[in-house]
């Protein structure tokens, strides 16, 4: 998806390409929550993109809230 974006982008589609490019970045954090939930790393494919940032913002906020929920005996 955020492949697509970009190559919207390049051949004057920027409306979609927009669009495309905001939810893919939100796909990544909920990857990166899944991730977490599941012990799991990051992929490969995320390593050296922009996607990386964000799949990194979902991974820690899980982790924050499985902590937050922890000490309050939630979890």
């Amino acid at each position: 998806l955020y492949g697509k974006a970009i190559i919207r982008t390049g051949i004057g589609g920027e409306d979609d390409s927009d669009l495309m490019a905001v939810e893919a970045l939100g796909i990544a954090c909920d990857l990166g929550m899944e991730a977490y939930k599941s012990a799991r790393g990051m992929p490969t494919l995320f390593q050296d993109v922009e996607l990386k940032h964000e799949w990194e913002v979902g991974y820690y906020m899980q982790a924050d809230f499985e902590e937050a929920c922890a000490d309050n005996n939630e979890f």
